[in-house]
C-alpha cells in the first residue's frame, strides 16, 4: 500500500452523506449497502491539478469541478443543458450539505456498493474502475513547471468485510516533443486516451523534451530466484492485485493470496516473496463495466508470503 499524500490536495470519504475518518492503514470500516463518495479538494497554491475517470474500456474522461455553480453552465441546447445542469446541481448540493465550505476546485467520484458472495454470505464490495478517482498533477519546482506529470489514483477498496481508502501515485510521466513538436506523453504506453486527456488539460508553458530521450525502467531480474520465489514488480491498490516476476514468467497476485500487514493485504514493490503454487490464469469474468476477456497474465500465484 502506498503511503503518499497528494501535495496540496485534501481527500475525504463519505458513506452516503456521513464523513468517514480513515485510520492509519486507510481502514474506513465495514460499510453497509449504499453509496460511497470520494472528494479531492485542491488548494489554491497546489500544482496544476486535473481529474478524470477511467472507464472499463480503458477510456479516460475529464472530471468536472463539483464546486462550480450549476447556473454557470452554458445553455447549449435545451436537452443537453437540462441533463448537465441536473448532474452538476447534485454535485453542488452534496458539497453544500457538508459541515464545511469549499472555495476552491473540488473533484469527486460517487459509486454504489455491489453485492458478491465471499466465503458463503453475500457481502458488499467495490469494483474497479468505478471505485476510483484519478488525478493528474503538472509538477512545479520553485514555481516553474518541470514537465513531470504525476498520475494519482484515489480509491476505496474492499477486502472481505473491510473497506480501505488507498492513495497511490501510479505514474510519473514526462512531457515530450513528438511529431512536428507536438506535446505527447509516451510513458502512457497503451493507455492512449490518458495521453490525450493530459495533453488537452495541460497548462501553457509546459517544458518538453525530445521523445527519444525518454528513459524507461529496466525489466526486473529473476537472477537468484528459486522456483517457488518471485519479485514484486508492482501492486495496484485500486485493483486489489499485484504482479510478480518468477522463473516461470509473470504472475498475478490477488489480494486474497497476499499476507495481511497487519490488516490490509498487499505486497510492496521490490519485495522478494515465495508462493505455494502457480496455476494457469483464469479468464476475467464479464462485469457491468467490461466484457469477459483473456487475462493479461498467464499465471496466478497462490499462498504468497514475504521471504524473511
Amino acid at each position: 500500500m502506498s503511503v503518499y499524500q497528494i501535495p496540496g490536495v485534501a481527500v475525504e470519504v463519505y458513506h452516503e452523506k456521513d464523513l468517514v475518518a480513515p485510520e492509519a492503514d486507510g481502514y474506513v470500516g465495514d460499510l453497509a449497502s449504499g453509496s460511497v463518495t470520494i472528494l479531492a479538494e485542491v488548494a489554491d497554491d497546489a500544482d496544476w491539478t486535473v481529474a478524470f475517470f477511467r472507464t472499463g474500456d480503458d477510456n479516460f474522461l475529464p472530471q468536472k469541478d463539483w464546486n462550480r455553480d450549476p447556473d454557470d453552465i452554458p445553455q447549449l441546447n435545451e436537452e443537453g443543458y437540462e441533463e448537465a445542469h441536473a448532474k452538476q446541481k447534485r454535485r453542488f448540493d452534496f458539497l453544500s450539505s457538508r459541515d464545511k465550505d469549499s472555495e476552491g476546485v473540488v473533484f469527486g467520484s460517487r459509486f454504489g456498493l455491489d453485492l458478491f458472495a465471499y466465503d458463503g454470505p453475500l457481502l458488499n464490495k467495490t469494483s474497479y474502475p468505478a471505485n476510483t478517482l484519478c488525478l493528474g498533477q503538472y509538477v512545479r519546482l520553485a514555481g516553474r513547471l518541470t514537465g513531470h506529470v504525476h498520475v494519482w489514483e484515489v480509491a476505496v477498496i474492499s477486502q472481505g468485510r473491510q473497506f480501505f481508502l488507498t492513495v497511490q501515485r501510479r505514474q510519473d510521466l514526462l512531457a515530450c516533443s513528438g511529431y512536428k513538436g507536438r506535446l505527447c506523453f509516451p510513458g502512457v504506453g497503451k493507455h492512449k486516451h490518458l495521453g490525450t486527456v493530459l495533453v488537452n488539460l495541460a497548462p501553457e508553458g509546459l517544458p518538453l523534451i525530445p521523445a527519444p530521450d525518454t528513459l524507461f525502467p529496466p525489466e526486473p531480474s529473476i537472477d537468484g530466484l528459486r522456483r517457488n520465489e518471485g519479485m514484486v514488480e508492482s501492486w495496484h491498490d485500486a485493483r486489489n492485485m499485484g504482479k510478480i516476476v518468477t522463473a516461470q514468467g509473470w504472475a498475478r497476485v490477488h489480494w486474497t493470496e497476499a499476507p495481511p500487514s497487519p490488516r490490509l493485504r498487499y505486497l510492496g514493490q521490490g519485495q522478494r516473496v515465495r508462493f505455494s503454487n502457480l496455476a494457469k490464469a483464469q479468464r476475467n469474468p464479464k462485469t457491468e463495466y467490461r466484457p469477459g476477456r483473456k487475462p493479461k497474465y498467464t499465471l496466478d500465484a497462490f499462498g504468497v508470503e514475504p521471504v524473511s
